[in-house]
């Protein structure tokens, strides 16, 4: 599929600012954050804070949201290049062809 397609449904996972996550989190005081590990458990707000900054001296200034989103992208098969994690990155997504979007419509 095209990259110049100009009509159509377009996929994209979400993602989340690093710099901006931190900045978030400092400005809180609670003990609490939104953020869990990769098993699913709980940080706290300095845990998440610790962890941030560990992407950033990894080079990641961007980082999925989802777990389906990834580099290499599980949906390469469908025109998706993989996640960017460099600043401005993000989830480039793919087309949906017609079939895929009228068959989640609701009737």
């Amino acid at each position: 599929m095209s990259e110049e397609r100009k009509f159509g449904t377009r996929r994209v996972s979400m993602c989340l600012s690093v710099r901006g996550a931190l900045r978030d989190l400092g400005q809180r005081r609670g003990a609490k954050s939104y953020f869990t590990d990769d098993n699913g458990n709980s940080l706290t707000r300095l845990q998440a804070i610790d962890a941030l900054h560990d992407d950033l001296a990894a080079g990641r200034e961007t980082i999925p949201v989802s777990n389906e989103c990834a580099n290499p992208c599980p949906n390469a098969g469908k025109g998706c290049k993989g996640f960017d994690f460099g600043k401005g990155g993000g989830c480039p997504g793919y087309w949906l062809e017609p079939e895929e979007t009228a068959a989640g419509a609701p009737p």
